[in-house]
């Protein structure tokens, strides 16, 4: 009797268990059969989304790593007609909501605010009086994509990224596995590179920003090649790391193969300053840290073979020699640098205020003489090609502290790891491989505004709290799902 009576009880509630996976089965079998090809793959999408909630919140980052740089282009071109509907920013939305309810929930209790974080936050919040204020002159929709839209892509998403990182579970496990993805990740966007700049292949290619370079230079998914450069410079780093923490003979040899290609797709970027990022990086990782110097003496050895093989390659290719010797983006390089200090200086405690066309708005009134090269050369130039400087002449020279503050912060901070005797030599290895990371960025910053660039921005603060995270121990037990 009591037997039936449980059946009796428990067989609804499989029943109302399994009719909505029924459901979603049969409208997704008839959107598949009427070739609703949107539908199916809104559907899939939602599935795979719900998974991924569900296996917890460093899993939700990982894909926001991962995810970002490769296949949510095809999930915004998808969209791009919905405002703010953007993949990254959702996952960031998502997982500050996840931490904010282990906070209610569970009762986690986060760590105190770093010196670098108040540092940011003291940024941020220049920043967001910026864009408040830029909302009495401007409507609504070029507030939202001129002024908006910067701020929190350039810089709160990017700081975002640290300060979710430090509050995930880091472990020696994590981290490398973390790294195994992001070389995946760097795999897909080194293929993208010949199959663009040689075979004038773009499937990959964004529609929903516009997109330069296209053909010319290796962009990958991005907006343009600077950023694709200084993101495999980035990824070239990863992967550096993880070869160095290798042991085992295959993986090291498919490591040193990946290492090589994406080498190759910085060199189809054809961007210079991502060349100079690169050996500064791998520079200061042969300084500081001894034991990946034999690993990064092989990896010299190849990289100079393949190059050797290779130069003449490219050489051959339309526009490669020419991209190489052009001197033309030195000059507007300059005059840029030399106008966006003026605005600033001019300018030391408001700016032009936060804008994507700030400095193209303003650039005929502050345009000096830099030398001998005339102030002329900026006539064509939207944006002053150096990011500091272009903060400077947005925020003025307070908001060109502020941001400086948050650098100086960050290479302390991981400076402190790398010389702790106490951390794992993991740990130590990853701080020195983040610094290098935030090396080669300051190098491609002084040549490009990187606010713009956004993916690249997430994954230098990123890389940063995880080191930084990693150096502060073990996560707290019984928080994730």
């Amino acid at each position: 009797m009591s037997t039936a009576l449980l059946r009796s009880v428990v067989a609804p509630r499989r029943w109302l268990f399994s009719a909505p996976w029924a459901l979603l089965c049969a409208v997704f079998g008839l959107a598949l059969g009427t070739g609703a090809w949107v539908v199916c793959g809104a559907l899939a999408s939602m599935l795979l989304l719900f998974l991924l909630l569900a296996s917890g919140v460093w899993w939700v980052a990982a894909s926001w790593l991962v995810l970002s740089p490769t296949v949510a282009v095809f999930f915004n071109n998808l969209l791009q007609g919905i405002p703010f509907f953007r993949a990254e920013r959702l996952l960031m939305l998502v997982l500050l909501a996840m931490l904010a309810s282990q906070v209610i929930f569970q009762k986690r209790q986060l760590p105190v605010l770093l010196p670098v974080e108040r540092r940011m936050l003291a940024f941020l919040a220049l920043g967001t009086v910026h864009v408040l204020y830029a909302m009495r002159d401007r409507s609504l929709v070029d507030w939202s994509k001129q002024v908006a839209a910067l701020l929190f892509d350039g810089y709160l998403m990017p700081m975002a990224g640290f300060f979710i990182a430090r509050r995930l579970g880091w472990d020696g496990l994590r981290g490398r596995r973390f790294l195994w993805l992001m070389a995946g990740a760097a795999l897909f966007l080194a293929v993208t590179a010949p199959l663009e700049a040689i075979l004038k292949i773009g499937w990959f290619i964004p529609t929903y920003l516009d997109v330069i370079h296209v053909y010319q230079r290796a962009t990958g998914t991005f907006g343009n090649a600077a950023a694709y450069g200084a993101v495999m410079g980035s990824f070239l780093l990863l992967v550096a790391l993880l070869y160095t923490q290798t042991r085992q003979a295959a993986p090291r040899l498919v490591l040193l193969l990946l290492l090589l290609l994406v080498l190759g797709a910085i060199a189809l970027s054809k961007t210079r300053a991502s060349w100079l990022g690169v050996v500064a990086s791998l520079g200061f990782v042969f300084l500081r840290d001894p034991p990946s110097r034999p690993l990064l003496t092989v990896f010299g050895i190849g990289a100079a073979l393949a190059a050797a093989i290779a130069l003449p390659l490219l050489f051959a290719l339309h526009g490669f020699q020419d991209r190489v010797t052009d001197s033309a983006p030195v000059y507007n390089r300059i005059a840029g640098w030399g106008t966006a200090a003026n605005m600033m200086l001019q300018n030391p405690l408001t700016g032009l205020g936060v804008s994507r066309i700030s400095f193209g708005l303003h650039r005929g009134e502050y345009a000096i003489e830099v030398g001998d090269i005339s102030g002329a050369w900026i006539r064509e130039l939207a944006v002053p090609h150096n990011e500091f400087l272009n903060v400077g002449a947005m925020m003025g020279l307070l908001g060109f502290v502020l941001y400086l503050r948050v650098f100086s912060a960050m290479f302390g901070a991981l400076r402190a790891i790398w010389r702790r005797p106490d951390v794992p030599r993991f740990t130590q290895a990853t701080a020195v491989y983040a610094c290098a990371i935030w090396i080669g960025w300051c190098v491609n910053a002084c040549f490009a505004d990187f606010a713009n660039l956004g993916y690249v921005n997430v994954l230098l603060y990123f890389a940063a709290g995880m080191a930084v995270a990693l150096a502060e121990g073990p996560p707290q037990p019984g928080l994730e799902p």
